[in-house]
């Protein structure tokens, strides 16, 4: 009898150990379950709520100014077509040659290497006022930014140019803002009609009268493969064909100091530019890029350069 009750005491012991251990299996099971919606819930909000700054890849001041406001990054697709300039190799050319922040100096953040401010006899010294983002670079009389750097365009087709420009007031002068220093090269142009200008072997003028006393967006693209043209004034974009295949002919370098090598120039289209350089214009956050860029990578360099200036 003894032998039956401890049997059965033995039994439902079992039993209750067993069950304990089904409901501890059980309850691990809720709370990973519990645990996994939780996250998934977590995550879609993040994803719903997050804000989100597009990039151009090694776009550094676009990466610093959205870490600065916690935003994630996400970059751009990069456009893989165009010939790589000298010394730049296709996987990076996205990273600009030329990136002027003139913010105090004229320092080159992209690859074609150190820029200098030349003053012709003549001309007025550049200073700085408040740009668009930090400081910018006045431009009187004359003067420009300088970068020796040889940029073929038979051998590189594409290239795009971005910028903000303020003029204080009107004038018939005309204004070179951003040259590659030959004769038939890419040259950007603020007109005496008051209005941009983009040549390279074939032009293309935007329609829309510039504003004054006030900084406004410009970029430039040009692919001479498929002869397109883009001048872009803020957002708004105009586009033209000039005829595909169009070549670009490479003429010697400008002559002046460190005659006998090929330069760029921001603010002029030549060393000796105080007899004809008579505009007055503020540049700032000037970039130089070896590819034909998307609209929208164009969109995030402005609305980025615009963002952390306010």
């Amino acid at each position: 009898m003894h032998h039956k009750k401890l049997s059965a005491i033995l039994a439902f012991s079992a039993c209750a150990a067993a069950s304990g251990a089904q409901a501890q299996f059980l309850d691990g099971l809720l709370k990973r379950a519990e645990r996994a919606v939780t996250s998934e819930v977590e995550a879609k909000i993040d994803r719903e709520t997050r804000r989100v700054t597009r990039c151009v890849m090694g776009d550094e001041r676009c990466i610093q100014a959205a870490e600065r406001k916690g935003d994630t990054v996400e970059f751009l697709p990069t456009n893989q077509g165009g010939t790589s300039a000298p010394g730049q190799s296709a996987e990076n050319a996205e990273l600009p040659l030329v990136h002027l922040p003139l913010n105090g100096s004229v320092e080159n953040l992209g690859t074609a290497g150190a820029a200098s401010l030349y003053v012709p006899a003549g001309a007025n010294q550049p200073f700085y006022i408040q740009g668009e983002e930090g400081q910018a670079l006045s431009f009187g009389l004359g003067g420009a930014v300088t970068i020796p750097y040889e940029f073929d365009q038979q051998a590189n087709p594409r290239a795009t140019v971005t910028m903000w420009v303020r003029v204080n007031a009107d004038s018939t002068s005309e204004r070179e803002l951003f040259s590659l220093g030959l004769g038939s090269g890419l040259l950007v142009t603020l007109t005496g009609k008051r209005s941009i200008n983009l040549r390279s072997g074939s032009q293309v003028t935007h329609p829309r009268p510039f504003p004054i006393r006030q900084w406004v967006f410009v970029a430039a693209t040009v692919d001479t493969n498929t002869g397109t043209f883009r001048i872009q004034q803020d957002d708004d974009v105009h586009q033209a064909t000039a005829g595909e295949g169009r070549k670009i002919e490479s003429l010697p370098a400008r002559q002046g100091p460190g005659a006998g090598r090929h330069h760029i120039f921001v603010g002029a289209d030549d060393f000796n530019s105080a007899g004809y350089e008579k505009r007055y214009v503020a540049l700032d956050d000037v970039r130089l890029y070896n590819a034909a860029l998307t609209p929208a990578q164009i969109d995030a360099i402005r609305r980025n350069t615009a963002d952390t200036a306010r």
